[in-house]
């Protein structure tokens, strides 16, 4: 996995942060007139901030030319995004954007979040 403070900024702007300015090793982020530094978009560490992720992904409705929702499933440890109503043998419909359904297995339950949501916004990203 790439560097945290990275795949933070990346779901920063994911959630509509766009960079404001880089003061040295700072950089800062603003979003409907507010400012906030990448150390206070600490999505790696804070439960409510991902939450905030989780439930953007559940309202995707569209991705690639494919309309659909997507669930984010959190059970003990792992952390899967499937597309909401599909069955697994009918995923070749949305290949295009996850070849397969995003599954993640850490140490914690939020790192094994953090990590899922960080992969499909990779994905959407590339797809959208």
């Amino acid at each position: 996995m790439e560097n945290i403070t990275e795949n933070n900024t990346l779901i920063a702007q994911f959630m509509g942060w766009k960079p404001y300015v880089s003061l040295g090793a700072i950089k800062l982020f603003e979003r409907d007139s507010e400012i906030r530094s990448i150390g206070e978009l600490d999505y790696d560490s804070s439960w409510s901030l991902l939450m905030e992720v989780v439930e953007k992904i559940e309202s995707h409705f569209r991705c690639n030319k494919y309309s659909g929702q997507f669930a984010v499933q959190i059970n003990g440890r792992s952390c899967s995004i499937v597309k909401s109503g599909t069955p697994p043998s009918s995923f070749n419909m949305v290949r295009k954007i996850i070849e397969s359904p995003i599954r993640e297995f850490s140490k914690t339950k939020k790192e094994s979040t953090f990590n899922a949501i960080f992969r499909y916004i990779k994905l959407y990203n590339e797809n959208k």
